[in-house]
Formats: C-alpha cells, structure tokens, sequence
C-alpha cells in the first residue's frame, strides 16, 4: 500500500503504542490491533531500524522523531 511520511508514521506509532499501554475490552484491544496492522503496513520503510546504526545515526534519528512529536503538540 501507499507509505505515509515519516512524521505521520511517528506520530501515528506515539499514539498506538500509548493507546495499548491503557485497559481496554477485548473489543477495544481488536480494534487497536487491527489500527496497529493498518500503520505498519503504510510505515513498513520507516519501522525497521538498522541494528547497524552508530551511535551518531541513533542520535540523529531520535531528535528527528522529538521534532515530529514536538510539531504534532504531543
């Protein structure tokens, strides 16, 4: 399928994960789940990190995502 931009997957991945931190019913928890497969499908290039990656490319990445964060309000 069509991969969304970088922000829009950090900020999308934020939300999902800090939704799955709550309780929730079995429903709530398939409905997560499914939303859960739908970013990971249109994020798929942007999800997996290099277990090569130095130290300086980890740093880059991180104060990437904070900008992302940080201009999405969260």
């Amino acid at each position: 399928g069509d991969q969304w931009d970088f922000c829009t997957c950090v900020v999308k991945n934020d939300s999902i994960n800090k939704a799955f931190q709550d309780e929730q019913s079995d429903s709530e928890f398939d409905r997560l789940s499914t939303r859960f497969d739908e970013i990971e499908t249109h994020c798929k290039a942007f999800l997996v990190q290099s277990p090569n990656a130095t130290p300086e490319e980890r740093t880059k990445h991180e104060k990437k995502v904070k900008k992302c964060l940080k201009n999405a309000g969260i």
